[in-house]
């Protein structure tokens, strides 16, 4: 019986070695997995700020367009005001 034991104790003991090497690798990768989503997650956050900073930009170019409009719009229509003021009815 004790040359049965011995096998089986030896058995369990390199299952568990086993089961730990495993351990180790699996904790391994799972750190390098969390590395690569946070930049990845970093990469986002980078890219959504680009897009709202494009975002006030285009937002301050098209306000700038309308008031450029409504400008050019207001020359026009006083000049079209004056240009009929100045015809004979």
């Amino acid at each position: 019986m004790p040359a049965n034991t011995d096998k089986l104790k030896e058995e369990l003991r390199e299952t568990l070695a086993s089961l730990i090497s495993l351990r180790d690798e699996i904790r391994v990768q799972v750190h390098l997995a969390n590395q690569d989503a946070k930049g990845r997650w970093r990469s986002l956050e980078e890219e959504l700020h680009s897009v709202q900073v494009a975002a006030v930009d285009a937002s301050e170019k098209s306000l700038s367009a309308v008031r450029q409009a409504m400008k050019d719009f207001q020359v026009s229509l006083k000049a079209s005001h004056e240009a009929n003021k100045q015809r004979p009815h």
